[in-house]
């Protein structure tokens, strides 16, 4: 097998296609983990909200309190 020559401005669109690629790549990667970052944030503040509203936290309502 041959080795094709390229001129310069085939690389440099070569180049320029890997990189846009690459590109692409990490930011619908990086989209991902933070959308999964935002709904495990979200996930640990509903439990963290729900915990904190408990009856059995408000010694006020604690209604095994006799």
């Amino acid at each position: 097998s041959s080795i094709k020559e390229l001129s310069f401005e085939q690389m440099e669109q070569r180049l320029k296609e890997l990189v846009d690629r690459e590109r692409k790549y990490l930011s619908k990667r990086n989209n991902e983990k933070l959308l999964k970052f935002k709904d495990d944030s979200s996930e640990k503040q509903r439990l963290t909200t729900a915990s904190t509203n408990s009856p059995m936290n408000n010694p006020e309502v604690n209604p095994f309190d006799f």
